[in-house]
């Protein structure tokens, strides 16, 4: 092989190394032991991290499940309250002279029944609402 350099012996004996070579060396390895320090301290704060967004998912899923079934109902009262709301509407529309032959005039308890379902209903979402925002 040309270029190559020639096999050590065991009967050479090693250069003794400098003090300045021991110092480099010796902060070579605190740097070392430093870095493999630093690495496991970030290891560590990243576990509580992900253990953290691990308990808030968990919790978020629990509140969406909680959500999804009062979610069901919500929509009943609302599609229930907007029927409600165009009869409403209809009446309002109407002429004094419609309202007397649907005989809205005749009985005002009928308009009172409908006015305290609807305070009801109103009441109820409400209720729904405070326990979801706890």
């Amino acid at each position: 092989k040309m270029g190559s350099a020639p096999p050590t012996t065991a009967t050479e004996t090693p250069e003794p190394l400098s003090q300045d070579k021991i110092n480099e060396y010796a902060k070579i390895g605190e740097q070392g032991m430093a870095v493999s320090s630093w690495r496991s301290q970030i290891l560590k704060e990243s576990e509580g991290v992900i253990a953290k967004f691990t308990g808030l998912y968990q919790n978020i899923n629990q509140m969406n499940r909680e959500l999804q079934v009062i979610a069901g109902p919500i929509s009943k009262e609302l599609d229930h309250a907007r029927m409600q709301h165009e009869t409403f509407q209809k009446i309002l529309d109407c002429s004094v002279k419609d309202l007397v032959k649907f005989g809205v005039f005749g009985h005002p308890r009928a308009l009172n029944k409908i006015l305290s379902t609807l305070d009801y209903r109103v009441d109820q979402l409400e209720f729904v609402l405070e326990k979801i925002e706890k």
